[in-house]
């Protein structure tokens, strides 16, 4: 009988247990530069446990032992990729047993090639999940055989088969007696040894003649499992090009794109509202407070010039539809822009349209865009993450994000990005999130938490140079005598994004313990850092009246001040929002903190 082969790479094997003196222990030493020894002796002992389970099968296979000095430290992936190439050119293994990997990899390309490679030639690549419960390489290549632990699986023979790309089978790796290099027997648990036992078994079936692993994996498991039903997080684009629009009505959401409508990809050719709202026939600019070069005057939205337009951008119309008191206004207007072939996109669900579903978009989140929920696996991410966040609504987060949003493309950095306002791909950025006013995200909890992580790790394989998100309204409770207060969203945002860095935006009128108490849970909910304040330049005309009495601009010598005390209190820097030297100055430090 013609013996398989099976490449163990790991930190070698113990030649001084004596449990082994009579084994006939086979292979070689890579270092990081790759060159080759032959000492292979284990002075970690994760290499003798594995060889330890897998000589079971040494009648029906020769083991070959590849030993990384100092595996048990990690291993770059880099490094990975060169000792699988040169096993590649040197070796024609059966099966490889990797119980070992990375949880975070920037270049995915080299790793999963090289693992494609041994699977287009015949070579199974067994590779244990990380133990933390991440996502790990090369086990979640759907080219590689992922194992992982499960408490069903008391001995060596039995495993769970699962129908799924990523995690494809469960085994015993349960605390157990396993050999060491000192002591040299131990008790001990892990995806490790669950992953060597998979080795074991699949190396019986292939020895028996086999034409299909995962049919053989799947007819001997003791159970096979599918996980839920959720398969993807491919989010909706908008289907349609958009080259001329309008927008209705003039409401906060718009404020952005005729701000920053230089940075679209398409024109803004007219903007309308209703007559009760007292807007129509005003500037745009009177009313933002600017002077900016496309300033449009406000049109009566029952005048609406359908031959002008190719896409009509409808806002939120709730508080509108009790103004008017008229229901159902977007669905009137989605009727006539569809009788007039004018494509639609609506910040608010469009439920009860007949037309074609390629001529209108609305952003929403739901359980349909989820992936499968493996063990609550979450990605490590690869990518700096920098997030805005803030301590009240209408405090210019957004805004923030276009600036340097327009600063990144600017530089040739290329950006992802994750925005939570309706407006989001409208300015192409790469993912929505709308969980601000008007809320579509129907989804809670761990699911925000898993969502976004994937969303983020999606951008990581992109290969982007840093990730954008902003978060949405205060960070922490005002007060705890309401459900309302809670900001429960905001912190599921910020675990599921796990920023590096933060840029928290304040009001002038904050109190100093709270933005402190703002900063201190931020940084001790994540392992992250607030870097910069941000000063939204409006403050209330009266502080006994609060936001009722009204608001004014800050003049550049109560700044000043502001700044001033900022920077004493907090150690950090404060920039203002509206001038654009603090802007490029935030910038430089942005770059220089993650360079």
């Amino acid at each position: 009988m013609n013996k398989k082969e099976i490449i163990i790479i790991d930190s070698g094997v113990s030649n001084t247990n004596s449990h082994l003196k009579d084994a006939d222990i086979q292979g070689f030493c890579i270092h990081k530069d790759m060159t080759i020894c032959d000492d292979i002796h284990d002075e970690y002992g994760h290499g003798t446990a594995i060889y330890g389970i897998i000589k079971s099968v040494s009648d029906i296979a020769n083991i070959i032992n590849i030993k990384i000095p100092n595996i048990q430290n990690g291993i770059d992936p880099i490094d990975l990729v060169k000792v699988l190439e040169y096993i590649y050119i040197n070796f024609t293994p059966d099966i490889i047993n990797m119980s070992l990997g990375v949880s975070v990899c920037e270049d995915h390309d080299l790793l999963y090639d090289i693992c494609k490679k041994f699977n287009q030639r015949g070579t199974i690549i067994v590779a244990a999940f990380d133990n933390s419960g991440a996502y790990s390489y090369p086990a979640a290549y759907d080219c590689v055989i992922g194992v992982v632990t499960h408490i069903e699986c008391t001995n060596s023979e039995k495993f769970i088969y699962f129908h799924d790309k990523t995690v494809n089978v469960a085994a015993n790796g349960n605390i157990q007696r396993l050999l060491w290099n000192n002591p040299e027997v131990i008790f001990l648990g892990g995806n490790s040894f669950a992953c060597a036992h998979i080795t074991c078994i699949i190396a019986k079936i292939l020895s028996e003649g086999t034409s299909d692993i995962y049919q053989d994996l799947k007819q001997r498991a003791i159970l096979k499992c599918k996980f839920d039903k959720q398969k993807s997080t491919n989010q909706p684009k908008i289907p349609f090009t958009i080259k001329r629009a309008a927008l209705f009505p003039f409401s906060k959401e718009m404020h952005s794109l005729v701000r920053y409508s230089h940075i679209l990809d398409f024109k803004i050719t007219d903007v309308y509202d209703v007559r009760y709202s007292s807007k129509v026939h005003a500037s745009t600019n009177i009313l933002l407070g600017e002077s900016l070069s496309n300033d449009y005057t406000i049109k009566d939205i029952r005048n609406i010039s359908w031959d002008n337009i190719d896409t009509l951008i409808i806002g939120h119309l709730e508080q509108l539809e009790v103004i008017c008191k008229e229901a159902n206004m977007l669905e009137k207007l989605v009727k006539q822009a569809m009788e007039n072939n004018i494509k639609v996109v609506s910040f608010d669900p469009i439920t009860s349209c007949g037309g074609n579903k390629k001529s209108y978009y609305y952003p929403i989140v739901n359980k349909s865009m989820l992936e499968p929920n493996r063990f609550g696996m979450l990605y490590r991410i690869s990518k700096p993450v920098l997030s805005i966040m803030g301590t009240s609504s209408k405090q210019g987060k957004f805004t923030l994000q276009l600036k340097l949003r327009e600063m990144f493309l600017k530089n040739n950095i290329n950006v992802g990005q994750i925005g939570t306002e309706p407006t989001a791909l409208l300015f192409n950025m790469d993912y929505v999130f709308p969980m601000g006013y008007g809320d579509s995200v129907h989804i809670e909890g761990n699911d925000v938490i898993r969502y976004l992580n994937s969303l983020i790790h999606n951008l990581c394989t992109m290969n982007k140079d840093i990730i954008l998100i902003g978060s949405q309204s205060n960070t922490i409770p005002y007060d705890m005598g309401n459900l309302k207060m809670f900001t429960l969203k905001q912190i599921t945002f910020l675990l599921g994004t796990q920023p590096d860095a933060v840029i928290l935006c304040i009001n002038p009128y904050d109190d100093v313990d709270y933005i402190k108490s703002t900063i201190n849970f931020i940084e001790s909910l994540s392992n992250t850092k607030v870097i910069a304040l941000v000063v939204f330049p409006v403050t209330l005309k009266n502080m006994d009246t609060g936001i009722y009495g009204g608001k004014k601009l800050i003049t550049k010598e109560t700044y000043q001040i502001l700044k001033k005390n900022l920077e004493a209190n907090f150690n950090l820097s404060a920039y203002r929002l509206d001038d654009n030297v603090d802007m490029e100055l935030l910038y430089a430090q942005i770059c220089e903190y993650f360079s």
